[in-house]
Order: structure tokens, then sequence, then C-alpha cells
């Protein structure tokens, strides 16, 4: 299918996730790469000029928002590598149900190994699950993959349980890069939905934000079509999970660089930190 034939990717949070496979692609070339995602090309490729979209600005402005980028770079290879492991790590115990909020350009159900009788839902706007169905028509999912075009601010929970969705059976849930783009409200009425969906065993792996934002020196230029999206931040997650009746162990996901070899640049000051959150749920 040529590039013109696939539907644009929608403004906001679609660009955004378009920009995030731009960086996938980018740590997949590396040599010292720390995940490969094959596809993350594809959609940049199929992107055009909205894939270049999340890149610094040049001079003055550029400047004071490179540490921002550096940050922003290092933090979305972090988080896939973390929440590849997460993935890895509840199949091996068992899991076979995985449910991906928000699940933007997300390519887990094709590039992870993926035991027999697994699914995986991937729940987004319809617009993202167009375009990324236009982009990996040729492309074959290694587990049962179901997309469902729904509002995470509606009533989401019944298209997926219609959709196939077997609350009784352990599920892994991810998150990623999503909860900062909702109202903190929304995101504990989301927690709480999860919860009631999830059989003992279940896990939650999210990637939240501090409070706060983005870090001082990056508020001005490129860096404001990112803030002015970012609505919520959290200063502890897990007490905030646990609140909400998980069990959370949370992770600052500069300390988890520096655990894969990948060093703040420049030995800098880390920005405010980044969360990498691992919940499990006991009972419904």
């Amino acid at each position: 299918m040529s590039v013109d034939a696939i539907p644009g990717i929608p403004e906001g949070v679609g660009r955004t996730a378009l920009g995030v496979a731009r960086l996938r692609a980018e740590e997949t070339e590396r040599s010292d790469r720390l995940f490969a995602d094959p596809y993350a090309g594809a959609f940049v490729a199929a992107g055009g000029p909205a894939a270049q979209r999340l890149r610094p600005a040049r001079g003055a402005e550029g400047l004071r928002e490179a540490m921002f980028w550096k940050a922003l770079t290092l933090s979305v290879v972090v988080r896939t590598k973390w929440l590849d492991e997460a993935v890895d790590a509840a199949l091996a115990e068992g899991v076979r149900q995985v449910v991906l909020l928000g699940a933007g350009l997300d390519c887990r159900a094709y590039r992870l190994a993926w035991p027999p009788g697994s699914r995986v839902f991937e729940l987004d706007q319809p617009q993202v699950l167009e375009f990324k169905r236009h982009v990996l028509a040729d492309a074959e999912p290694a587990c049962d993959r179901t997309a469902i075009a729904c509002d995470l601010l509606a009533d989401w929970p019944t298209r997926l349980q219609a959709a196939g969705f077997r609350a009784h059976e352990p599920t892994l849930w991810m998150a990623e890069g999503l909860l900062v783009y909702f109202e903190q409200a929304d995101n504990e009425r989301l927690a709480r939905e999860i919860h009631k969906l999830s059989a003992p065993g279940s896990r939650l792996a999210v990637t939240m934000s501090a409070a706060g934002g983005l870090h001082p020196s990056a508020r001005d230029g490129v860096a404001t079509s990112l803030s002015h999206m970012w609505r919520s931040g959290t200063g502890d997650p897990a007490v905030w999970l646990n609140r909400l009746g998980w069990s959370a162990r949370s992770w600052n996901v500069w300390d988890k660089a520096a655990d894969y070899g990948r060093g703040f640049p420049g030995g800098r000051t880390p920005p405010r930190p980044s969360w990498l959150v691992l919940a499990t749920a006991d009972a419904p």
C-alpha cells in the first residue's frame, strides 16, 4: 500500500505516538540497542512530515530545551525495555491475557515471543487504530490480537468484555505514556475500573510523570507543544495506587536507565523523576 493511501494519524496524542515510534526506530538502529522494534520505522515512513514533529528547535531555544529532549528520548527507550520485561515476566508466570490501554503504535503483539493461547487487547482512538491497521496490513501478530476503538474516559469496560475479555483470568494491564494526558480524577477512576476487572494475580504496569510536569529548563518553544497536553502527575505512584486497592512498587526511570547502562546524557542532574510502576491485584 502506498503512503498516500494510508489514513493520516490524528492530531494531539496520536501525533505524539508517532513521535514516540520515531524514537523507537532510532533506538532499533543502534548497535547497543536495548530492544528491537522492526515496525517503528514503517510508522515513521507512513507519517511523513508529522513524524518529525517531535524534534528540538534550533538555536538558543533549542539549547534550553536540549535536556528535555534528551530526557524524553531516554525515558521512552527505558520504559519500552522495562515494559517488554514486564510482559515477559507475566508470560513466564502463566498470564495469557494482556490489555494495552491507549495502545497507540505499540507493536508488542507483533515483535515479542508469545506462548500459545496468548491474547492481546489494544484499546485506543479509532483513528489511531485505523492508521496502525493500514501500516501493518502485511504483518502478522504473534498472538491473538484484538483492536478495540473506544474512549478510555467512557464505558470502555463494556467494549472490552464484549470483545472477549475474560475477567476471571489473570491479566497484565499496561498503560504506557497514557495517564499524563488525563486529569487526576480520571486516572483514579481508570485505576479503580481496572481493579474491578482484575482477577487475583493480575498486574498493572504503567508509566507516570512526577507532579509538576516538565523540567523547568524545558518550558519554552517546542516543549510547550507537549506541556499543554500534560494534565496530571504524582509524587509517589506506589502510595497512590495502594490507596486505590493495588499493591504497587515503583522505580525512578533514571535509576532504571543506569541499570540498563544508559546514564543520563552528559552526566547532568536528571529532571524531575518519571516513574515505572508495577502493581498487583490480590482481589477485585
